[in-house]
């Protein structure tokens, strides 16, 4: 008996020491060289985060990307993460220079986290980034999966809209819909602010408000392809970043929104891979709907010498 109770206590010690609890700094839309850009990273610091996870659009300015990231790094501040946007000096540049694998790859963390990061803004290898993630969607075996790019695949705002890369996003929604029982949440930046949003059941986290908060109305609506679309969040106070905290020793991930001036908890999410997310009573708090809006279906296109007007969808 007194062997197997000591069995027992190493097992169990076994088990504790080789659990991890990782977190991360969510946000795009945030390569700048500004006054924001420090006040972010000083933000990210004090919480104690020092994983990055940058949602794209790293490189508004045209600059040397050591001009806008250096200080980050030299305080500490690791890119784990980092999905390329429509703002980029060059694909290549960047994948240089974050030490990126390539333009989309997958990388673990643990024993069971796993990121999955698309280049959204290349729509010319949108077949081919597409069957690659199926690929790592079937072989995937991971507790948490995360799928990090840059433009939302619904329209969250009137910012901007998912037909923007419609030949990669009509792809991906039925990617999504076809793993969603292995994903756990999807991020993304492009619009400027931090939202959350149930596609079906899907969290579709928006993070792209560190650097510049842009307002916005909240959703309700049905997609083209039939899903339905719905805000569960969002804050137009004040510039807001997102922290993404996993424990591999559970099943639950949690992603809170905080100020950047003050380090405030605005929202919080609990995430389980495959259900629907868990919206706290701060989040509720924090955010008052009104009547939800639904986005535009149709923009304006050349033709010849005047307008025309082209309706893809919702």
């Amino acid at each position: 008996m007194n062997c197997f109770r000591i069995f027992s206590v190493f097992l169990l010690f076994t088990q504790l020491s080789s659990a991890e609890t990782f977190e991360f700094a969510v946000s795009g839309d945030s390569g700048v060289t500004s006054r924001e850009n420090f006040e972010l990273k000083e933000s990210i610091i004090k919480e104690g985060v020092n994983r990055m996870i940058l949602a794209g659009d790293n490189n508004y300015s045209g600059q040397p990307y050591p001009n806008i990231w250096d200080h980050w790094t030299q305080s500490g501040v690791n890119f784990d993460v980092v999905a390329i946007g429509n703002h980029n000096r060059s694909y290549a540049e960047e994948v240089d220079y974050f030490h990126m694998p390539a333009e989309y790859y997958s990388m673990e963390f643990g024993k069971h986290i796993r990121f999955i990061v698309l280049n959204s803004d290349n729509e010319r290898t949108a077949n081919e980034q597409t069957q690659w993630f199926n690929d790592q969607m079937e072989k995937t075996t991971e507790k948490f999966v995360f799928v990090v790019y840059h433009h939302p695949t619904y329209s969250t705002s009137n910012h901007h809209h998912w037909w923007e890369k419609e030949d990669f996003q009509t792809q991906m929604r039925l990617s999504l819909k076809k793993y969603r029982n292995k994903i756990t949440a999807l991020f993304v930046g492009h619009d400027h602010m931090v939202s959350f949003h149930e596609v079906g059941t899907l969290p579709m986290i928006v993070s792209g408000g560190g650097t510049k908060a842009r307002s916005a109305s909240a959703y309700e609506y049905q997609a083209g392809d039939g899903t339905e679309v719905k805000t569960d969040w969002l804050f137009n106070g004040a510039r807001t970043w997102v922290k993404l905290t996993v424990d591999d020793t559970n099943d639950t991930a949690l992603v809170d929104a905080l100020t950047v001036s003050e380090n405030n908890v605005r929202c919080t999410l609990k995430l389980k891979t495959g259900v629907k997310p868990v919206v706290s009573q701060n989040c509720k708090d924090t955010f008052h709907m009104g009547k939800p809006g639904e986005p535009a279906s149709c923009y304006r296109v050349r033709r010849g010498r005047g307008w025309g007007k082209r309706c893809p969808g919702k």
